[in-house]
């Protein structure tokens, strides 16, 4: 009986789990979307278009979560990826030039040979959409776009 009572208990749990819409940590995503992002993935998809893995034309939509961490998504289709790179969940990564190292493995590459340049062509060819919301005065944390020169403020639709 016990063990009917556990296997009942562990069921129960992981269906309640299952239906939860946020993550539990951070991800770095390159499918179509991220379990319980859907309305994120949904309001980027019009800044994912061009997809590109070049540096020199990288495009990220940024928005602050209601946990108060930034959703990424970016144009940047990563070699063997079927959708662009998408970043949700992680507390500390507010620095753009950190979400740009993490968008594909071979810019990492390219950062380790060559630091100051690579930075330098994606401060000055980016394009950063950023919400309303997330840039908001007074709230923090704070996005840190520090080099970055084509910042545009959009309306979010949520």
């Amino acid at each position: 009986m016990n063990r009917f009572r556990l296997r009942v208990f562990l069921l129960t749990a992981f269906a309640v789990l299952s239906t939860l819409q946020v993550a539990v940590a951070g991800e770095v995503c390159r499918r179509i979307c991220i379990e319980g992002y859907f309305d994120f993935c949904e309001r980027a998809h019009p800044y994912q278009k061009d997809t590109t893995n070049q540096i020199d034309h990288v495009v990220i939509y940024v928005e602050r979560a209601k946990d108060g961490t930034f959703n990424y998504a970016s144009n940047v289709l990563s070699e063997g990826a079927k959708f662009p790179t998408k970043i949700v969940g992680f507390k500390d990564l507010l620095d753009l030039d950190d979400v740009f190292f993490n968008l594909d493995e071979g810019f990492g590459d390219q950062l380790v040979a060559a630091p100051d340049k690579v930075l330098a062509i994606f401060h000055e060819t980016a394009e950063v959409f950023i919400t309303a919301e997330a840039n908001e005065p007074g709230r923090s944390p704070h996005l840190d776009t520090k080099g970055i020169k084509n910042i545009h403020i959009v309306q979010s639709g949520h």
